[in-house]
């Protein structure tokens, strides 16, 4: 018998337009879960939640994917969705193209495009760290439970940086 299954969780943004572009190699990896023949997207701005409606075949499909869901917000936080959603916004605004994914059940976040330099620049290494660093920054102050790791990264254009999320087992401080 299929089972109907909804999940809220808090978030911050991106909303829309900017919301499916932003998700949509999470939308991808979700599609492939086993037995799932549906789902809707949800997002309330106005209370900060975002989720989804699912279809499952059967009941034990459902809670397969509930337990994974649960572990993989437990596991690093709903920090790492809301840290990942503000990244994609901060990126987006200047100009940047962002998705947000996920990787073994962590999130990660790809940057294609750096507005900040020109299109065909090429940039010296240090200041591709110098990036990477305020990224970190931003994290530690969100959640200093959680690391980013580079998973991809380049010194030329087209830039392309991709970061994972993961939870560290002790805080830095």
């Amino acid at each position: 018998m299929a089972v109907l299954l909804q999940i809220d969780f808090p978030f911050s943004g991106p909303w829309g337009e900017d919301m499916a572009a932003g998700m949509e190699a999470l939308a991808t990896s979700i599609a492939a879960e086993p037995g799932l023949q549906w789902k809707i997207w949800t997002e309330n701005r106005e209370a900060g939640e975002a989720g989804g409606i699912y279809l499952f075949a059967d009941r034990a499909s459902a809670e397969a994917y509930l337990a994974m869901h649960r572990a993989r917000l437990l596991g690093f936080g709903i920090a790492a969705a809301a840290f990942a959603a503000f990244a994609a916004a901060l990126g987006q605004a200047q100009g940047d193209r962002m998705t947000i994914g996920s990787d073994g059940g962590m999130v990660t976040i790809a940057q294609s495009g750096w507005t900040l330099f020109d299109e065909d620049a090429a940039v010296h290494p240090a200041v591709v760290d110098i990036w990477h660093g305020l990224a970190e920054g931003m994290l530690v102050a969100h959640n200093r439970r959680l690391a980013l790791e580079w998973r991809s990264r380049g010194c030329r254009a087209p830039f392309r940086f991709e970061w994972r999320l993961r939870p560290v087992e002790a805080a830095p401080f």
